[in-house]
């Protein structure tokens, strides 16, 4: 278990005030004015009162959704990173990734769905000519979730190791 004096409140301060702008980019995968963007939408929602430990401020708790999120490292590292249980970690990532569809959805989203026929056919058009890839509207990526190697042997195992020399599945 620990204590609220395990927590490390200079990772988050040293990432935030050390990292070059590209560095930071690199490390969540997004530039430091979208994560202003995203944490100014979503930080009433990531407040805490805290009465008898440190608290976690919105700005780390995002960063830390955010690193779980784009860097895809197991659940142990991020706490002995950052300071914080597992259990906690979880959590954040939970609420942050709630308040994000919460806030941002309807218009990061939604707003982007063709609202009739001649949208939809207009941006399969588009999407057409700017990338070759016929009858589609829009793409979607995927993420690498880490994962033990699997039962069943070679066979088995050998459709989830990946590029990174890890086992994974993606989530899209």
């Amino acid at each position: 278990t620990r204590r609220s004096s395990d927590l490390n409140t200079g990772w988050w301060a040293n990432v935030w005030n050390t990292y070059s702008d590209e560095r930071f980019q690199k490390l969540f995968h997004i530039s430091r004015g979208t994560f202003l963007f995203i944490l100014g939408h979503i930080r009433h929602d990531l407040l805490r009162d805290t009465v008898c430990e440190e608290h976690i401020s919105p700005d780390c708790r995002f960063a830390i959704c955010l690193y779980r999120l784009a860097r895809g490292d197991y659940l142990y590292t991020i706490p002995e990173m950052a300071g914080v249980g597992v259990s906690t970690v979880c959590t954040i990532v939970h609420e942050v990734s709630e308040s994000i569809i919460n806030n941002l959805w309807r218009d990061s989203v939604i707003a982007h769905f063709p609202s009739d026929e001649a949208r939809f056919k207009e941006k399969m058009l588009d999407t057409e000519q700017l990338w070759q890839f016929p009858c589609a509207w829009a793409s979607i990526d995927g993420c690498h979730l880490p994962l033990n190697c699997p039962a069943g042997g070679l066979e088995a195992c050998k459709e989830y190791y990946n590029f990174r020399n890890c086992y994974s599945i993606i989530l899209m």
